[in-house]
């Protein structure tokens, strides 16, 4: 496995969030092939326990088809389950698989958000209420998304006037 490489500061910050007695929530972003994804790999490695990557100019079926396919290679209760209809339902499937598993910190990485956030399909809406109804209200979860649309993680996520109002640490 490849070291990082400097971002020295970068790396104590993300280990700092594995310490704390809180669910954190933190952004990446920035521009393409600057290193985002590989450092929060790296820097989390063993301990990501749900990671998605979204698909570009894929629809909400391709995406939860997407989803629903990296959930159930980690969970094998959900071999014979169908695709959720819905975000919130796929939100759902998440909340269950966490709750299985005892590690002190549960790293969630979501990887070009923005490409996952497709017109119509409510991502955004609930990964909210993942948020605020669930995983902010335990000490155990530490929430990583990443994106190189940088105006639309800024507008959507860092400044989010809704329910991420002032949540990403």
């Amino acid at each position: 496995m490849e070291p990082i490489i400097g971002r020295a500061e970068e790396q104590k910050i993300l280990d700092q969030l594995l310490t704390t007695q809180r669910s954190e929530f933190l952004a990446v972003y920035g521009r393409r092939r600057v290193g985002k994804t590989f450092l929060i790999r790296r820097a989390y490695n063993h301990r990501i326990v749900f990671q998605m990557t979204g698909i570009a100019q894929a629809n909400i079926t391709q995406q939860l088809a997407n989803y629903f396919s990296t959930l159930r290679d980690l969970d094998a209760t959900l071999e014979t389950g169908n695709l959720p209809k819905n975000w919130f339902d796929a939100f759902g499937l998440l909340r269950t698989y966490l709750q299985k598993l005892k590690t002190p910190k549960k790293v969630v990485f979501f990887d070009e958000l923005p490409w996952i956030d497709t017109p119509r399909s409510n991502f955004l809406a609930a990964l909210e209420h993942f948020w605020n109804a669930w995983a902010s209200n335990r000490s155990d979860i530490l929430l990583v998304v990443c994106g190189s649309a940088a105006s639309w993680m800024i507008n959507k996520v860092i400044n989010n006037k809704g329910g991420l109002y002032n949540r990403v640490t």
